[in-house]
Order: structure tokens, then C-alpha cells, then sequence
């Protein structure tokens, strides 16, 4: 049997080198080739799509992109997109233009990693590891509410998808240094929102066939994670400016996080009143935190409904001033009061429970006829309120809001009070029942010398109990004091006013008056009642206060 010898081919490193290199070289022109009908489909792809979205409305155009196939990734720079005003005219006569609006958008890059090109040409499927979009910018505006859309009308973000892709997944997607102008027209006056360094993380983006359904998803994605530093906004009369540290929250968390929450005013507090004609308060505000829990997200978007579990508020600072000495000349404070408010807000809203803690409340008030400011101060507060809302749903199955809050007056008194809001009452309807503790009289001075023209020489007060009723027009109730060893001394700026008491100085002797409540003589224990008119001017606050302190008097025996 003869066996054919088979020549042997001698080695040659030169043969090996033009393998090499006509290897290298129908890879480096399939990628060349492969770049450009990449950049050619997605040019395509991007304009068709905003073209299918918005027809006619937008102009887009981007500097380059590129593509590395080895690689499996993509870029894409200086996208532009301009809103062609003459088309959004022309929908807006036939009133058939969008709820939002972009008009202007700007992005410096878009960077795509880890792409599966080639079974995304094969397959027509998109899986990708990773974007990053980074230093986008736009304004944008709210035209109007939409009506709801049927769902057999609307259709899904899959079925718009599906004649380009049968899927498209996107594991973690980062939109880096993000800046908004935002403009809300939809409910009839213009609000304003500018918005800077934000940044947002999507994770788990997935539109398919089976993913359109799914409602453990959030607009397809299984969380969206968003923060902004450093938030500022400057309030329209420039007297007042907004400041918060960080604002974050989760869609998948379901909550809304404000950390370092301020409103500074910008002038001292005579000055900011001498720039009014008419009376105006004078605030000035710091929240430690306040987080929002368990946020019906697609409601607050679609709806403009606000429905969460909780609202948590930690370390308040609020400090309010009022100067009496100016005229009052706005509409009746009736309108805010807390039921009546609460219906003028922007959104639906509906809260289970609001809940404070390490909170102080100071109010100070300038009193023409002393000439001197008085002061009240409430601190280590802690409450909560339940059932807050305006939604006429909600009110027609429970109509009270109830609220307990326990603090120390001037630092010294446990004060505990309770209040029972009627939300369907359009007179603002209340109930309230509070209980003092034990203190020494005197640190009342702060607010009955500049108020009540008195001042306590001494004694010590052991308990005061109150409670009544009211609304927009009176408050009306009971009071009763505990008292022993009380001095009190009235002082009046002009003695001629109390010629009838006797006075003819500001600093009067101490005036004995009811020393002891039970008293020594009787032992009888005297309960004052009290009906207070509200003027024009009185707030919910001081209607309340204003009753009290006529109780109060009436029961020391002024």
C-alpha cells in the first residue's frame, strides 16, 4: 500500500506576520464599517423616535457619535433639542399640544457601555450594562392637566417600542449634574422651579412584552433614586430665601427626604415690617429633617395627589414676629385658619399621621400700647396629627383631624394640649382641652407685660386646665387655675386709662387681687368662663390665646 507523503511546509514568521495582519485588518475595517452603519442606524433611530413622540414639534441634532464595537459601546456628544415654536402654535390653536413641553435641552454626553451590538442587530434585542448622561440641562413647561386616557386607548411604553426592539434592558442608568427650569401653567397662575445638580440613578430598566404589565414597576424601572444639593430659591418678594442641604428619596422606598430645610428671611424684623403698608408676619424657619414615608409616587405625578403614610418632622426652629403698630389691612385671617388652609393648598392632600419631635415655636408681637415687644415661647415640643388631608372623599368618611402635642412653656411648664379639627365645617369648627403644670408665675411676665399691661411680683402656679370651642367667629370655654401666693402688679403707659382702678403710675404697688385659687377663706375653687369675639385681624392662634387670657384674668380676678 503506498502512502502519499504530504510536503511539509517549512516555518516562516514572515508567513505568520501577513496572517497576523490581514487578520487585524478585516477586523479593524469590519469595525470601521460596522461603526459607521452603527452611527448611521442610531442617527436614524434618534430622529424617528422623537419624530414618532412629538411630530413636527422638536428639532435635534448632536455634534458625534461613536462607537466601539469591540468594546460594545457608544457615545454620543453635544445633543441639542429645540422646540419649533411654529408647530406648537399651530397644535396649541387646534388645542391639541402636549401636557409637558420641552423647549430647550442640552447634554454634553451620553455614555453607553457594555452594549450587546450584535444581538441587538440579530436579535432586535437591546441589553445594555450601563449609561451615564451626564451634565444634561433643559426647560420645560406644564400646559395643562390631561385628561386620563382609557387604557384600551393608550398605549404602552413596549408597543410604541416594538417596531424598532422586541426588548430593551438597562441594568443601571446615572443622569449626572442634571439642571431644570420648570414651569407649572396647568392649574391657571405660573409657578417657577429651577433646579441644579441633581443627580438620578435608575436601576433595573426593562420594557417588554411581559414588562409592560407589571405593576411591582415604576415606569418600567425597579427603582429610581434621586438627590439635589444645596437647593436654593429665592422667594418673589425677595424678602425670604429657601435653602435645603439635600433633598432625596426612592420610588422603590416609597419616601421624600429633607435634610437642612430653611427659610431665611432677608431683613431684621422692624424692617421687614416698615417695608409694609399693611400688617404682614414675619417668619423665619429651620427643619432638621422632614421626611415623607410611604409616597403614592404615580398619584403625586398623574394627579397632583399628595397620599402618604407619614410625615416626620425633626428638629423645628420656627420663629414667627407680627408688629402691631402697623395697620391691618389684608383679607380676614380667617382663610388660615388650619381646616380652611388646608383647602387652599395646590394638591390633594392626604396624610395618615404628621409627627414632630425636639421642636420649639417661639411668637413675638410687638404691642403699640406698651411700646415693647412680648415674647412666647414653646420648646421640646413633640405631637403628632391624624388624618390630615383635604380630599371631600376622605372627609366624608372621617371628618376630624386630631392633634396631641406635649411642650414646655418658656422652658419651665409641661403644657399638654388637644385639638379636634372639623375639616368639613366651612366655619373651621374646633375643640380643644389642654392642661399646664406646675411653674413659677413670674416667667409669664414676658408675655403679659407687653400684652396685658401686668406683671406677676410672685407666686406659683400648680396647674391650669382649659378647654372649649370655636371657629372663624369665637372661641368660647372654660378655664381654671391652681394658684397660691400670687402678686400682681398693672402697669399702664397713660394713667388716665385706669382711673377707675385707681392707678396713677406705670409701675403700680403690688395690687392684691385673688391670691389663692382655691381660696383661703372659703376653700371654694373658682373656674372662670370665657367668649371671645375674633376681629378681622386674629388669627387661629390668637383667637385661641386671646379667649385664654381672658380666662386667665378673669380668674386671677381682673
Amino acid at each position: 500500500m503506498l502512502i502519499k507523503r504530504v510536503k511539509k511546509i517549512p516555518f516562516s514568521w514572515k508567513r505568520v506576520a501577513v496572517i497576523v495582519a490581514c487578520g487585524l485588518l478585516i477586523i479593524v475595517l469590519g469595525s470601521i464599517g460596522l461603526k459607521k452603519y452603527t452611527t448611521m442606524v442610531l442617527t436614524k433611530l434618534i430622529h424617528q423616535t422623537v419624530a414618532k413622540s412629538a411630530p413636527h414639534l422638536y428639532h435635534v441634532r448632536f455634534a458625534d457619535v461613536s462607537t466601539n464595537f469591540i468594546a460594545g459601546s457608544i457615545s454620543l456628544h453635544q445633543i441639542e433639542a429645540k422646540l419649533d415654536t411654529g408647530a406648537f402654535n399651530k397644535l396649541k390653536q387646534e388645542k391639541n399640544e402636549p401636557e409637558y413641553v420641552l423647549n430647550n435641552m442640552h447634554i454634553a454626553q451620553v455614555d453607553i457601555e457594555h452594549v450587546g451590538l450584535l444581538k441587538a442587530i440579530f436579535t432586535r434585542s437591546i441589553d445594555i450594562k450601563s449609561v451615564l448622561i451626564d451634565k444634561p440641562s433643559f426647560s420645560m413647561v406644564r400646559t395643562h392637566i390631561a385628561l386620563p386616557v382609557k387604557a384600551s386607548l393608550s398605549k404602552t411604553a413596549y408597543q410604541h417600542l416594538a417596531k424598532y426592539c422586541k426588548s430593551l434592558q438597562i441594568d443601571e442608568m446615572r443622569i449626572r449634574s442634571l439642571a431644570i427650569q420648570y414651569r407649572d401653567s396647568s392649574a391657571g397662575s405660573q409657578k417657577d422651579i429651577q433646579i441644579k445638580d441633581m443627580t438620578i440613578d435608575i436601576h433595573g430598566l426593562l420594557v417588554d412584552s411581559l414588562s409592560q404589565y407589571d405593576k411591582t414597576r415604576l415606569w418600567h424601572t425597579k427603582d429610581v433614586v434621586f438627590s439635589i444639593q444645596n437647593y436654593e430659591y429665592e422667594i418673589a418678594d425677595k424678602l425670604y430665601k429657601l435653602h435645603c442641604d439635600e433633598i432625596s428619596g426612592s420610588i422603590a422606598r416609597s419616601d421624600l427626604k429633607f435634610n437642612g430645610l430653611r427659610l431665611t428671611p432677608q431683613y431684621a424684623e422692624m424692617d421687614t415690617a416698615a417695608r409694609f403698608k399693611k400688617e404682614r408676619e414675619r417668619y423665619k424657619l429651620f427643619f432638621e429633617e422632614v421626611v415623607l414615608d410611604k409616597i403614592n409616587y404615580p398619584l403625586l405625578f398623574s394627579n397632583r395627589r399628595l397620599v402618604a403614610t407619614s410625615l416626620s418632622i425633626k428638629g423645628a426652629d420656627i420663629d414667627i414676629f407680627l408688629n402691631r403698630a402697623v395697620p391691618y389691612g389684608g383679607p380676614d385671617k380667617a382663610r388660615n385658619f388650619p381646616s380652611l388652609a388646608l383647602k387652599r393648598a395646590p394638591l390633594d392632600v392626604q396624610i395618615d399621621t404628621i409627627k414632630w419631635d425636639r421642636s420649639k415655636v417661639s411668637y413675638s408681637e410687638y404691642s403699640l400700647l406698651s411700646d415693647s415687644k412680648g415674647q412666647v415661647v414653646f420648646d421640646q415640643m413633640k405631637g403628632q396629627m391624624q388624618h390630615v388631608t383635604n380630599s371631600s372623599a376622605a372627609i366624608a368618611q372621617n371628618r376630624f383631624c386630631n392633634v396631641t402635642a406635649n411642650a414646655m412653656l418658656m422652658g419651665n411648664a409641661a403644657l399638654t394640649v388637644k385639638f379636634k379639627f372639623d375639616l368639613a365645617d366651612s366655619l373651621a369648627g374646633f375643640a380643644f382641652y389642654g392642661n399646664l403644670g406646675r411653674m413659677n408665675a413670674r416667667i409669664l411676665n414676658p408675655v403679659l407685660r407687653p400684652f396685658a399691661l401686668i406683671r406677676v411680683g410672685k407666686g406659683v402656679v400648680e396647674n391650669i386646665t382649659f378647654n372649649g370651642e370655636g371657629n372663624t367667629h369665637l372661641v368660647k370655654g372654660k378655664l381654671s387655675a391652681k394658684f397660691s401666693q400670687l402678686r400682681i402688679g398693672i402697669l399702664a403707659k397713660d394713667a388716665h386709662k385706669l382711673k377707675h382702678r385707681m392707678l396713677a403710675s406705670w409701675y403700680t404697688s403690688i395690687l392684691i387681687l385673688r391670691s389663692e385659687n382655691p381660696s383661703d377663706d372659703d376653700g371654694l375653687f373658682h373656674t372662670s368662663s370665657f367668649v371671645y369675639q375674633r376681629p378681622a385681624y386674629g388669627s387661629f392662634f390668637n383667637e385661641v390665646w386671646k379667649g385664654l387670657a381672658a380666662g386667665l384674668m378673669d380668674n386671677i380676678g381682673l
